[in-house]
């Protein structure tokens, strides 16, 4: 495997190492050796190339550079590769680049006989992402990383029948609120980063189809906003939705709303339907429920003295079916004493003689609608 020799004692050099070269007489009687030793001649490395020398890079993206030595038949190939910036591009000793994080590194390989090099400009792109709440009305915000101190800028844009996208008008922040054009539609943005050196774009991922869910309606329909015959009778429903509302009421014989202020007017005990459309195409309703006037229940006060100590009142005629009581006074004239405004106890401790001594006392029942079921109020007189 190293080397032959003929019978005229020519020795070919077939492979590097060393051999041994016997010569022996025709009569074996004796012999002489000769150690060859057979190199290889040393093909220098001239240069070295790579199939590519930039491109950008998704992060989480790998691709392979490919080196090339030369010449072909150089002695030593073997290189070594290495990364400016680990942070923002690693490679392995394949030649293998990962993008790790938006940026700039540079790839450099280096052949190992004659320190020959050549680089490769890896790009991360920066990355982006939409968050927020896909219904008209409701504003999309970019998410973006890019390297500390770049300058970005948006562009937003909007599916086609065709699939492909086109920019919005003036969506070049980075928050974007829908309109109802956006309806079932499906919006993306397109950010670029760029800084001293670096210049990169990425375009997020398209949101789900834009729905069209209108603002709801505020005012009316909760237990604060009761409204009933012989109490609150006027009440103004409102809603954030864009653009130019008309109200409505399915009943105007219960109650009736202006369309243009949604001031509603509650004429009649039963139900009713307030609604609204927008001329951005919003639309939602609310159930109204306006209240009979409430029972009329008078507290009772029985026996009641400057030496009777507390005494609660009768509520005649209650039905019982109140969650809530409130007693409060009204006008008292020459009475001292206390008064508990849950339950209507009265204690009177001293009057004035000289004066007719009397004291009004309200009452209001509430069931857990907040809707007063029963009131009344009495005025107690105490003559001693």
């Amino acid at each position: 495997n190293v080397a032959s020799v003929d019978s005229q004692g020519k020795v070919t050099a077939i492979g590097e190492g060393n051999a041994i070269i016997t010569a022996t007489t025709v009569n074996g009687l004796k012999t002489a050796t000769a150690v060859i030793q057979v190199m290889i001649p040393v093909v220098p490395v001239t240069g070295i190339t790579l199939n590519e020398t930039s491109g950008n890079l998704k992060v989480g993206e790998t691709k392979t550079i490919t080196e090339t030595v030369v010449p072909a038949n150089a002695t030593n190939k073997n290189v070594i590769w290495n990364s400016s910036d680990d942070t923002i591009a690693k490679v392995d000793n394949r030649g293998e680049v990962t993008a790790v994080a938006p940026g700039l590194a540079t790839i450099t390989v280096t052949t190992v006989a004659g320190q020959l090099t050549e680089t490769y400009i890896a790009t991360v792109n920066p990355t982006v992402t939409i968050s927020g709440t896909t219904s008209v009305g409701q504003m999309l915000k970019a998410d973006t990383t890019a390297p500390t101190g770049a300058t970005i800028t948006y562009q937003w844009q909007r599916s086609k029948a065709d699939g492909t996208f086109e920019d919005i008008a003036g969506a070049t922040s980075s928050t974007y609120t829908l309109i109802p054009a956006d309806a079932t539609q499906f919006i993306r943005v397109i950010v670029t980063a760029n800084d001293s050196g670096y210049s990169a774009t990425a375009t997020s991922d398209p949101t789900i189809a834009i729905t069209l869910t209108a603002a709801a309606i505020e005012g009316v329909g909760t237990t604060t906003t009761v409204l009933q015959l012989g109490e609150t009778t006027t009440r103004t429903a409102t809603t954030i939705e864009a653009g130019t509302k008309t109200w409505l009421s399915s009943d105007a014989t219960v109650a009736t709303i202006n369309e243009t202020t949604g001031v509603i007017n509650a004429l009649a005990a039963g139900s009713t339907t307030i609604s609204y459309i927008s001329t951005n195409g919003g639309k939602n309703s609310v159930h109204l429920t306006v209240y009979p006037e409430a029972a009329v229940v008078n507290p009772a006060y029985t026996g009641i003295s400057t030496t009777s100590g507390p005494i609660l009142p009768t509520l005649t005629g209650s039905n019982n079916s109140a969650t809530v009581r409130t007693f409060s006074i009204g006008h008292f004239f020459g009475i001292t004493g206390s008064f508990n405004h849950n339950d209507g106890s009265l204690n009177i401790t001293s009057i004035n003689p000289n004066l007719i001594n009397s004291i009004e006392i309200f009452y209001v029942g509430n069931d857990n609608n907040g809707v007063v079921i029963e009131k009344g109020s009495v005025t107690v007189i105490i003559n001693s």
